[in-house]
């Protein structure tokens, strides 16, 4: 194969010896596939070299629905390409390249295309017009003449994780294995998601460097931007140890309006570094392809190497049960789905029970502190009003941060006992489909549950504005009635607010907790409907292959199996390979 020449940020070539070397496994890696007519596998290999070979990157944008990450991508490239809304818009992928002509071609999952209108984008990139994906589109490649994407740069929006549609979240998962840098868009409140962490997870070890943006600052008070920042940094250094990680506070809705503020300068010369820098991403990318598809391939041999060995009507009879298990695993998550959230409604209402009961103790104290901090108040009559609500957070949070510490043991002790209950219930589908396959791949693949039905809160005190409306009444007295007369009506509203912010918060905490099991359990069970599905397609393809060279007789067999152990080991030469590079 000839070597990779690569272009450069500058338009300079460049010859790099490890690209050449990895380029060459993926096109050997994607020979073995033919052979073995692996066509999931020949796509992406064919996919790696259209992308990486040409000098280019996908920078793709991840996150929660709604976090404004189709916004964002149009604030970089300047204008209004991709749909946005209200609810959760994006339903497929979209990756816009560059383009001396600005046209849309719609990649269908048949392998077909068709050209469109970017004014018609909406029509197959929205969950409205293309709900669930119906019109089977695999991809969005739209080409843009942007100074921006000449550089080689890909970018790439996703539908959003946690969304109610669950299979915008599944095709998000399903793109991260084309990961080559990524931006991990998150909001205020809520800040960064149990999804989103674990989103972090998966791509952390892939790319080189993850860029956070924290988006529609421009909706909060700068007290709230600053407390999720330091939130955010917090989280990251203590799950991935990541000390200074690129974030970046943003609003794409001025973005795109052409209006530098906050942090958007910045982020766009992070955008401007990561495009300079790309050989690294290239080579880091081809390094982890390479890895990931010899693994994949590896798999596939030993199952092609089990249906040789084995009388076919063994293999026939695995993928029977497993049918039936798929079925029965179906009515079993469903039902467990049903008690599981029969538990958690339980467990809120007994937490609310406590709430009351801690706040009915504790009212005469929070009420003799605010007329100490209100008193305080009438003595510096001067100040601004929004100065007297702000002076209530301290307050509300000493109360909410006494409930928590209080409430903690219990809340551990309800979700741990009844988050394992859980796991027990559904590790034992897991371990039958062990028993069918004659392995333990399927349910070392859910190995961990524990922790990740499970997860700690990552609860902070939110410093909401103020929600109160002043009446008409008050604008006026304000301008009319002395400072300390005015204070002295606003004493029932500013008391009010500061019940609200000591109710909200807790209220909070243990919404934290129910959002976070809800996911990890919507993730774990349609993780577990995927690989039981793709479990059998590769089973079933299997029957094929072993049938058509047992029909051939027992000295095809024996060379088949040959042939297929000398491609194994070539395959695990290729993967030691990379592992010696890092």
């Amino acid at each position: 194969m000839t070597p990779a020449t690569i272009r450069s940020a500058g338009g300079e070539f460049m010859q790099n010896e490890k690209l050449v070397v990895e380029e060459g496994a993926i096109f050997k890696l994607k020979e073995i596939a033919q052979r073995l007519r692996l066509d999931f596998i020949v796509r992406e290999c064919e996919e790696v070299e259209g992308r990486l070979g040409s000098g280019s990157f996908n920078l793709v944008f991840l996150g929660q629905y709604k976090r404004g990450k189709s916004s964002l991508i149009n604030a970089l490239i300047g204008e209004q390409i991709l749909p946005t809304g209200v609810t959760p818009v994006t339903a497929i992928i979209s990756i816009i390249k560059y383009g001396e002509n600005r046209v849309c071609t719609v990649r269908k999952q048949d392998g077909s295309s068709e050209t469109i209108d970017l004014e018609n984008i909406y029509l197959f990139a929205t969950q409205e017009h293309n709900p669930d994906n119906v019109k089977n589109v695999d991809y969005l490649e739209i080409r843009l003449p942007s100074p921006l994407l000449k550089r080689g740069l890909f970018l790439v929006d996703t539908p959003g994780i946690s969304s109610v549609f669950e299979s915008n979240t599944k095709t998000t998962k399903e793109f991260l294995q084309s990961v080559d840098a990524v931006v991990v868009v998150i909001g205020v409140d809520p800040p960064i998601s149990y999804d989103e962490l674990e989103v972090v997870k998966e791509v952390k070890g892939i790319v080189r460097e993850p860029v956070f943006v924290i988006n529609k600052v421009d909706k909060e008070s700068r007290e709230s931007v600053e407390t999720v920042k330091r939130f955010t940094l917090d989280i990251l250094k203590k799950e991935f140890g990541i000390e200074r990680p690129a974030i970046f506070c943003i609003s794409a809705k001025e973005g795109i309006m052409g209006k530098v503020s906050y942090d958007w300068a910045e982020f766009l010369g992070k955008i401007d570094e990561m495009v300079s820098n790309k050989s690294l991403i290239i080579e880091d990318s081809y390094k982890n392809t390479t890895q990931r598809i010899s693994r994949r391939l590896l798999t596939e041999i030993d199952r092609l190497i089990q249906a040789l060995s084995e009388p076919l009507e063994n293999t026939k009879l695995k993928v029977e049960r497993l049918s039936a298990l798929r079925e029965e695993s179906e009515i079993f998550i469903r039902e467990l789905g049903y008690r599981f959230q029969s538990e958690q409604d339980r467990i809120s209402q007994l937490i609310d029970l406590e709430q009351k009961k801690f706040f009915d103790e504790h009212r005469a104290e929070i009420d003799g502190e605010f007329e100490k901090l209100f008193a305080s108040f009438l003595n510096n009559s001067n100040e601004s009003n929004e100065y007297y609500y702000k002076a209530l957070h301290p307050l509300a949070e000493k109360y909410v941060g006494l409930w928590m510490e209080k409430i903690k043991g219990k809340v551990d002790m309800y979700y741990r006992e009844f988050s394992e209950r859980y796991i027990r219930e559904f590790m034992e589908i897991a371990h039958r489909v062990d028993e069918i396959t004659q392995d333990n791949s399927f349910s070392n693949l859910f190995e961990g549950l524990k922790g990740e039905m499970y997860p700690r809160s990552e609860f902070y005190f939110h410093h909401f504005m103020r929600y109160t409306s002043t009446s008409p009444f008050m604008v006026i007295a304000g301008v009319f009635i002395p400072r300390k007369r005015r204070l002295m009506m606003m004493k029932k509203e500013l008391k009010d607010y500061m019940d609200w912010l000591i109710y909200a918060n807790c209220s909070r905490y243990i919404g934290d907790i129910n959002q976070r099991i809800i996911e990890s359990r919507r993730r774990i069970e349609a993780d577990f409907k995927d690989r039981i599905q793709f479990l059998l397609e590769r089973m079933n393809s299997a029957i094929e292959y072993a049938s058509l060279m047992k029909s051939e007789g027992e000295a095809r067999i024996k060379g088949e199996l040959e042939n297929l152990r000398y491609i194994r080991s070539s395959v695990e030469s290729i993967l030691r390979g990379t592992n010696v590079q890092s």
